[in-house]
């Protein structure tokens, strides 16, 4: 955090510089209305009777610390707050783009509603501080500063030490009592993030649930959460009262301890403050300790906010997919895609996928066109995924050519592999924005031939977030065209006709081996009627390929046969979207 703080600094020295200058005019002309009054109370006080035309001076400096006062705010509102907002405007930016470059696996193996409440409260923890650095201790510090200098006038060694032990006493209490609450903290932050994935779970079901009218047994998962949090909630809240009650009671003692002192002081023969000083001394060392209490809940804070920063920082550390290139020499136009054997599972427990186990090294030409076939949760998506390099896990057994993915650059990686995933994922915008995030591409030819002309034509279509307003086969559909419009030397697609209206299978078909030609086209499917169309066909059964050519080839034999019974039976009971 510390080394956060200082980058803000860097980054921003001028603005920072104006906070120093407005944050301390304003503190010295806070003490100023005190003195005053003191010096006031010593006139009236003097045996030698009051006069008013004497006090006119310590009245304009009166009105004029106010008017310095209120002029100095707004511009240190204005500065501290562009300081802060700038800081954090630009910091956000950084770390999305930081959660973004990490690898694959982050995104496969996490509740998005937690990892959304992580990204969430751990900015949010950075821009409280910040505020806390900023608004709080540094104008404390500056306040603290000016009070001591000018009780050590007023009062000497002995009452500033006095401050200064009772001070330390305060800050060492609320730190052993900070201390003492951290797990309760804990447990309140982990409540949360199971109430945030709770909600996300069952809002993103909520479509099923209100059609099988299951809302009150759907919800209790959600309620037992709450329950949980409600009890941890009330343990943070008694122990907090801890801290309040220990600030209250060090003030107390101390604000009493002064007073006592002032009041004995004044029945000695030769006072040693006057009754002004008196004044001054006793309204300036409760502002003293009230700025010794915000230290304490700034400490508070930084100390409440440190697990969300600790969570955050892991999510920032996990490695990312970005990487430089170290594959010695280029890759020629004919290096073919080589997935290296495993004849025994090299599936990690927690992969969620199938179990994949090659017998023998996979090799797919850069020309070819494969197609992979076998029933649902045989392996299809498995293998794909190991072809395209998104499992970190498995990356150092693929090749293109002699060159390692693991040594190429992401850049060089996601160029020659591209990969269609079968679920569809937008952004909310237009064409440009939503289908291809942000990424100017030259998409008309594809699109037409995709019969998808009414719903990007002039690229002025909005789709809405969650891509609600778009049906699922048009969602495959623009899915599809992010390959064809930005294609690679080897292209894969995870049913890529899967619940098309049975009149657009054969155009879109079209479509990809007429865009792709020259290219590798690798594509898992159920669609048995156009396996003629690609050069190789491979079966998988549990996980194992059991056969593997031409479909011309292969279609007679009785596994082949078995498999298209089961995939004809499984396309039968799933209806066009």
């Amino acid at each position: 955090m510390l080394n956060f703080l200082l980058r803000s600094v860097k980054h921003n020295p001028y603005t920072f510089a104006g906070v120093l200058i407005a944050l301390t005019i304003s503190k010295i002309a806070l003490i100023i209305p005190p003195i005053v009054i003191g010096k006031i109370v010593d006139a009236i006080t003097r045996a030698d009777g009051f006069s008013l035309s004497d006090q006119w001076m310590w009245i304009w400096g009166f009105l004029g610390a106010g008017i310095v006062q209120s002029l100095t705010y707004p511009v240190q509102a204005l500065l501290l707050n562009t300081f802060i907002n700038n800081t954090i405007q630009k910091a956000s930016l950084e770390w999305s783009q930081k959660i973004l470059s990490k690898d694959f696996f982050l995104f496969d193996g996490l509740r998005l509603g937690q990892l959304i409440k992580a990204v969430e409260r751990g900015i949010e923890a950075h821009e409280t501080l910040l505020h806390q650095a900023t608004l709080t201790v540094l104008p404390l510090a500056i306040q603290l500063i000016v009070y001591l200098l000018l009780v050590w006038s007023k009062g000497g060694v002995w009452i500033t030490s006095l401050l200064l032990c009772a001070g330390t006493v305060y800050l060492t209490v609320t730190h052993f009592i900070i201390r003492w609450r951290r797990p309760h903290i804990d447990h309140v932050n982990e409540c949360e993030d199971a109430i945030t994935g709770e909600f996300a779970t069952l809002f993103t079901a909520a479509k099923s649930v209100k059609l099988e009218r299951a809302g009150d047994t759907a919800i209790i998962a959600l309620w037992k959460a709450y329950k949980t949090y409600a009890r941890a909630a009330i343990r943070v809240g008694v122990s907090g009262a801890f801290l309040e009650s220990s600030q209250n009671f060090i003030i107390l003692l101390a604000t009493t301890s002064i007073l006592l002192w002032g009041l004995f002081d004044q029945t000695a023969s030769r006072p040693f403050l006057s009754a002004g000083d008196l004044v001054v001394l006793f309204t300036v060392s409760g502002s003293l300790f009230a700025t010794l209490s915000g230290l304490g809940q700034a400490y508070r804070m930084s100390d409440q906010f440190k697990a969300d920063i600790g969570r955050f920082c892991e999510y920032l550390a996990m490695p990312d997919f970005s990487r430089n290139s170290r594959a010695s020499g280029a890759i020629g136009s004919d290096s073919a895609l080589k997935l290296e054997a495993s004849p025994v599972s090299t599936d990690h427990p927690d992969d969620g996928g199938e179990v994949i186990i090659l017998s023998q090294p996979l090799h797919i030409a850069p020309t070819q066109s494969v197609a992979l076939i076998g029933a649902s949760g045989s392996g299809k998506t498995t293998l794909l995924e190991r072809l395209s390099g998104l499992k970190r896990q498995y990356r150092d057994r693929l090749k293109i050519g002699n060159a390692r993915i693991d040594d190429l650059s992401d850049e060089e990686h996601l160029s020659r592999i591209r990969y269609c995933p079968q679920t569809a994922q937008f952004l909310e915008g237009d064409i440009t924005q939503a289908v291809f995030f942000g990424q100017a591409r030259d998409y008309e030819n594809a699109a037409r031939d995709l019969h998808l002309n009414s719903l990007v034509d002039g690229g002025n279509r909005i789709i809405n977030e969650g891509a609600t307003d778009i049906s699922g086969g048009e969602a495959r559909r623009l899915s599809l065209l992010r390959i064809l419009s930005n294609a690679g030397r080897f292209n894969l697609f995870d049913e890529p006709t899967a619940g098309l209206n049975a009149a657009l299978v054969t155009p879109v078909w079209d479509a990809i081996f007429a865009h792709l030609e020259g290219a590798s086209i690798i594509a898992a499917t159920h669609d048995i009627t156009n396996l003629h169309r690609f050069d190789r066909v491979i079966a998988l059964d549990r996980g194992r390929i059991i056969a593997d050519g031409p479909y011309s080839a292969i279609s007679s034999l009785p596994e082949i046969h078995a498999i298209v019974m089961v995939i004809e039976k499984e396309a039968a009971s799933v209806k066009a979207v």
